[in-house]
Formats: C-alpha cells, sequence, structure tokens
C-alpha cells in the first residue's frame, strides 16, 4: 500500500532562557530539593555514596558542595 499523500509536519520548539541571576537561583533551588530527597530517603544516600554506581563520578562534586 503506497501512501498518497504526506502531511506536512512543522516542528515546533520551545526554550526557556535564562540571565545568570536565574540560572543561579533554578540551580539553588535544585541542590535544595536533593538534599531533601537525600535526608528523606537514606538508602538513596547511601546508594549514591557508593563508589560503584555510575552517578558517583558525576554527583561527587555535588556531594562536597553540599557537605554530604
Amino acid at each position: 500500500m503506497k501512501v498518497q499523500s504526506f502531511e506536512t509536519a512543522i516542528p515546533v520548539y520551545y526554550a526557556w532562557f535564562l540571565n545568570e541571576t536565574q540560572s543561579q537561583q533554578l540551580m539553588q533551588m535544585g541542590q535544595k530539593f536533593f538534599r531533601l530527597c537525600l535526608e528523606k530517603f537514606r538508602d538513596l544516600l547511601r546508594y549514591l555514596k557508593n563508589e560503584g554506581t555510575l552517578l558517583y563520578s558525576y554527583i561527587a562534586v555535588l556531594f562536597k558542595e553540599m557537605d554530604l
């Protein structure tokens, strides 16, 4: 079965452009939420601190910054 007609697809892009202050506020909010999650879910904290996990190298710096 052959397609007789094609529907034109128009891509739509949405973007969120932040200035430096907004970027810092967003990062601080994310770190605050992450810290809250780690405080509430202690098993998650232990798992993420395990150097054998793939995430360890990515979040080790964050742990130092957050004093965890």
